[in-house]
């Protein structure tokens, strides 16, 4: 049976004549506290993670089903809306009782008042609709977009409030490992001077653990978010241990339950938008009768709209995949050149339409690379398709193709405005845009960068990007070759 932290440094004191004891309480005492921390952790901030999912699919439910009615007027739709409605009021009132921060309860009472604000809108709206009057559409719709958008900001917040505490409590749980590390590690070099080796055993016994979850928490720190801390002794790090595992795995499930609601979103949108593209386009035909000019010209800008969505969502999905390690590689021996100049010849007329030259530069040999021409081109495509939307007219978009230590390395320079330092460093994480040097946000769905990152690494191939503020950015990737 292995000693508790006490009762092994009781026995030293004999020999040390109680040189040590201040050893063991002070390390219990941080033992306490780091897993009181950690229990705050997984009691609060975990709820509190949970409770934003729960607010976000209560908001998009109320959405779907008040835009449902607008356009088709079934009373039944409404019923729906309101009870999704009353759904996101109960989960903020269950979120009130675990929100430790002012911050946090301002942002919980301003989704309150907004939530009050969209429902009284769309009430009054229905008003107009069951009376079949016409009112200020687009006033209304105005109204619950700012309401539904502030919802969607404040709950933004939210879990940025809760991630940053996550992080700060976890790196005040470092700092208290540390700590404790250097407080008892001096308390073990006054015992060496007194009593030689047991002092240094002692030590060990303790700071060996420590220094096991100092580790664990650095890497958790970096991402790494593996239960596989693994400490036997003594019964109270052990116990430690066994909360930062579970923490670990409670982190991951939140992370998973994200990558599933959008995959499962995505799969369930898919279905309804091809039949709605199918539909425009019988009523494009004259499936319905005869179609004016003006009326053409909506059904075009339906169509196109359907057309982004059904790609934005076929984009989620492939993601998920990749994620999920279920995207099948089908690779083979092949040229990058020439997958280079069909993207370049595909890009074409986009960057004439901007105003803008594609230059191209390659080494006379390049190394065949075993990868799949399709995923290759997909990252080949969301590099130039970038680097070209995002580079003014007048100016030049250049790829080049060389060989460098073993590695044939792919690179688009664009001349756009470039990249803060801070947003280089998570450019290509999912959902992340980028914010260029002078302050523009850059538009987009936040995915085609993650893509490019999952289909590079699943080839074992390293991308990053290059960037100084009003010099563009050079993204670059490479393949073993």
């Amino acid at each position: 049976m292995a000693f508790r932290i006490f009762p092994r440094l009781l026995i030293g004191s004999f020999i040390l004549l109680m040189v040590t004891i201040p050893v063991g309480f002070y390390a219990v005492w941080q033992m306490e506290r780091f897993s009181d921390t950690l229990r705050h952790i997984l009691a609060v901030e975990s709820e509190l993670v949970a409770a934003e999912k729960r607010l976000t699919d209560a908001l998009l439910a109320q959405m779907r089903y008040e835009r449902k009615y607008v356009l088709l007027k079934d009373r039944e739709l409404h019923r729906q809306f309101l009870a999704a409605n009353d759904e996101f009021g109960r989960v903020l009132e269950q979120a009130v009782p675990i929100a430790d921060t002012p911050q946090k309860g301002r942002a919980i009472k301003r989704m309150e008042g907004l939530g009050r604000e969209y429902r009284q809108y769309v009430e009054e709206e229905s008003v107009w609709l069951a009376d079949n009057r016409p009112y200020a559409v687009e006033e209304y719709r105005k109204k619950k977009d700012e309401a539904t958008d502030g919802i969607a900001t404040e709950l933004k917040k939210m879990k940025i409030l809760v991630e940053g505490e996550t992080a700060a409590s976890i790196l005040e749980l470092e700092n208290r490992t540390s700590g404790a590390w250097r407080m008892t590690l001096v308390i073990a070099v006054a015992a060496l001077t007194a009593g030689g080796i047991f002092s240094y055993i002692a030590a060990r016994w303790i700071t060996t653990p420590l220094s096991l979850l100092i580790d664990k928490t650095e890497r958790i720190a970096r991402g790494d978010l593996r239960a596989d801390l693994s400490i036997s002794s003594p019964p109270e790090v052990e116990r430690l241990a066994a909360s930062v595992n579970l923490m670990c795995e409670k982190l991951r499930e939140v992370d998973q339950m994200k990558s599933d609601f959008f995959s499962a979103m995505s799969h369930e949108l898919r279905t309804p938008l091809a039949s709605i593209r199918e539909g425009i386009s019988l009523l494009s035909d004259g499936a319905g009768g005869q179609v004016t000019e003006k009326q053409r010209r909506l059904l075009a800008i339906i169509s196109e709209e359907s057309d982004r969505l059904i790609s934005l969502v076929n984009t989620l999905l492939d993601l998920a995949k990749m994620e999920a390690g279920m995207m099948p590689l089908h690779c083979a021996k092949a040229d990058m050149l020439p997958l280079v100049q069909r993207v370049i010849k595909e890009m074409e007329p986009l960057a004439v339409g901007k105003g803008v030259t594609l230059g191209f530069e390659s080494e006379s040999s390049l190394a065949l690379v075993n990868m799949d021409n399709e995923r290759v081109l997909q990252v080949i495509r969301n590099l130039l398709g970038n680097a070209v939307k995002f580079t003014a007219a007048g100016s030049e978009v250049m790829i080049t193709t060389e060989m460098s230590e073993g590695e044939l390395v792919v690179s688009v320079k664009d001349a756009g405005p470039g990249l803060l330092e801070d947003e280089r460093s998570v450019i290509f994480e999912k959902f992340r845009q980028g914010i260029s040097a002078n302050s523009v946000a850059i538009k987009g769905t936040g995915l085609g960068l993650a893509i490019v990152k999952q289909v590079v690494s699943a080839h074992g191939g390293k991308v990053w990007v290059e960037s100084r503020p009003g010099e563009g950015s050079t993204f670059s990737f490479s393949l073993p070759a």
